[in-house]
């Protein structure tokens, strides 16, 4: 989308003039999202209450009343609620549900960090072939143990090597054991061929 596509995109759905639009686009390194969220914190604020009239209504008792300047229902607009770990109702054995919901998601990024900074390396005749994400087969692991287990196996009967590569970890044991696999079924291999 062009810089001007969404400079329009703004100024119809807000209301504001391009210029303001150029500005909150500029604001937020030309991200439409960004922008719009800008537009609705800064804009919306500074009009006076009968120009916001056709965007807003008052929800008496939660009920949505007929807007009598334009005779359409209006809905306020959304915030977010900001987090409050003190206000998080309920508890797991003693603990606020907060506090797991936060330990969940350091464990999560730990983990997807871990999946895409690390990468398992297939090569074939000491040439590599291709690198991915290690979160990929770690994936595969979860969902079918035996798509991932079976096919590397017997790829490994075609000369097909599998290493780990990481910039953070020490991946010395754990190239061993791969190495020690395919060793492993290249005598396997020899046994039967003869």
């Amino acid at each position: 989308m062009t810089n001007e596509e969404m400079v329009e995109k703004i100024v119809s759905r807000t209301g504001i003039t391009e210029e303001q639009a150029k500005e909150a686009l500029e604001k937020n390194n030309n991200d439409l999202l960004d922008a719009m969220i800008y537009v609705e914190k800064t804009y919306s604020a500074k009009k006076q209450p009968e120009e916001n009239a056709a965007f807003t209504a008052n929800i008496p008792n939660g009920q949505p009343q007929e807007n009598p300047q334009n005779n359409n229902y209006a809905q306020q607009p959304f915030e977010q609620p900001a987090f409050n770990e003190n206000k998080c109702y309920g508890s797991i054995n003693g603990e606020k549900i907060g506090e797991y919901c936060k330990k969940a998601e350091s464990v999560f990024k730990k983990i997807m960090d871990f999946g895409f900074n690390n990468h398992i390396e297939v090569s074939y005749n000491n040439n590599t072939v291709f690198t991915m994400p290690v979160i990929i087969p770690a994936a595969m692991l979860v969902l079918s143990a035996s798509t991932l287990i079976w096919p590397v196996v017997i790829s490994m009967f075609f000369d097909v090597k599998y290493s780990f590569k990481s910039n953070k970890l020490n991946t010395v044991k754990a190239n061993l054991f791969l190495n020690g696999a395919y060793d492993l079924i290249q005598k396997i291999k020899m046994s039967f061929m003869g």
